[in-house]
């Protein structure tokens, strides 16, 4: 996907098209969510409430924003009716589920701010150097950690004691910034939009040492190694 973004394989411009128009002014945000960790705010408080403020702040700050949310079977029915009416309340707001809408490449595009609770969605994010912000995803008074796994069929929750075990970075070793707060977060996005450059460093070092070298020649060299591979090089 990074030699799909880098540079755009789609224009801006042109992506644009396929969404509302009124998400053809102005900057978006893509606040794309994994499905682990359960409903996304509720480890900070009411999570209609704090989504409702983060919709009201977005607005605000001049921002259109494109939820991309997992497969719909992974969430639970109360939750999903709750997003869909609750959206309808924000005409700049469009919400896409995983199993409908698969490719996200438009969305990475058109987006000028990432906000994710650690989604893998992140990773080619990160090449383009626009911000991206981190949410936490526990409670700081609550580090134990629900993890949610997807086996025979069924959504399966188990109580992990401690938060350390779904890193395989300390949470702090990120291409952008990290929320721990809900407040932290709003200071975040003020920041995203002030200074659209305030994570391009940090990404870029991110990726260095942790990626592999972009550009538009993954594909190719992914190519070259299985032909290689094939012809037993």
């Amino acid at each position: 996907m990074t030699d799909d973004l880098m540079p755009p394989l789609i224009p801006r411009e042109q992506a644009l098209s396929y969404y509302p128009p009124s998400f053809r002014s102005g900057k978006i945000a893509l606040l794309a969510i994994t499905w682990h960790h359960g409903r996304i705010f509720a480890h900070w408080g009411d999570d209609g409430e704090l989504m409702r403020r983060l919709f009201r702040e977005l607005d605000r700050l001049g921002l259109a924003v494109i939820v991309r949310m997992h497969d719909r079977r992974r969430y639970e029915p109360g939750y999903l009716k709750f997003l869909g009416q609750m959206v309808k309340d924000y005409p700049a707001v469009l919400l896409k589920y995983k199993d409908q809408e698969r490719d996200n490449l438009l969305d990475l595009t058109v987006s000028d701010v990432l906000i994710s609770n650690f989604s893998s969605i992140l990773n080619p994010f990160y090449y383009t150097g626009r911000p991206s912000l981190h949410i936490y995803p526990v409670a700081p008074q609550q580090e134990f950690f629900i993890q949610r796994t997807w086996k025979r069929g069924k959504v399966r929750e188990r109580k992990v004691p401690s938060s350390d075990f779904i890193w395989k970075l300390d949470p702090e070793e990120n291409g952008g910034i990290l929320a721990r707060s809900f407040a932290q977060l709003l200071e975040a996005m003020e920041t995203a939009v002030r200074d659209p450059d305030c994570c391009r460093e940090k990404a870029r070092i991110f990726v260095q040492k942790h990626m592999a070298p972009s550009g538009g020649s993954i594909c190719p060299r992914i190519a070259e190694v299985l032909s290689d591979l094939a012809e037993g090089v």
